[in-house]
């Protein structure tokens, strides 16, 4: 086919090159479909066309209502589902335990908290009776 579409490229001239794959798949498209390979050789071919699967038309063929696991063994879906299920309790396990950790890690934290908070205000009563200190022993020095 590739080798016709070069010869009847050769014979359009240079400027033909750009239809090359369309006339190789008209080839290809009427020598598998005889009623295209006889408007070829009857030289009464109109358009390019496309080859087709070879399978013929799909005439015939009826669209069937369901979808989804319309017709499916019931023994796989079951399976299917319990599967899913043991998936789901696995997923749902994993995160009531990551929930746990960050629980426990946040009490943590809290403790922590409440240790600074309770470190902050002694530091500030300190510097408090430091600072009633240094007053008065300014007001000592200022006696004297």
């Amino acid at each position: 086919m590739a080798a016709l579409a070069e010869a009847a490229l050769a014979a359009l001239g240079p400027r033909a090159g750009a239809h090359r794959d369309a006339i190789v798949l008209t080839l290809e498209a009427a020598s598998v479909d005889p009623e295209l390979g006889g408007r070829l050789r009857d030289g009464t071919l109109e358009r390019e066309a496309a080859p087709g699967s070879g399978l013929g038309s799909a005439g015939g063929f009826q669209l069937l209502q369901g979808g989804d696991g319309a017709g499916e063994d019931e023994a796989t879906s079951e399976a299917d589902r319990r599967r899913e299920a043991k998936e789901a309790e696995r997923a749902a396990a994993a995160a009531e335990r990551e929930a746990e950790r960050a629980a426990h890690r946040a009490e943590q934290l809290r403790a922590k908290a409440r240790e600074a908070s309770a470190s902050a205000e002694a530091a500030e009563a300190e510097a408090r009776r430091l600072a009633d200190e240094a007053k008065t022993l300014r007001r000592r020095a200022a006696r004297i």
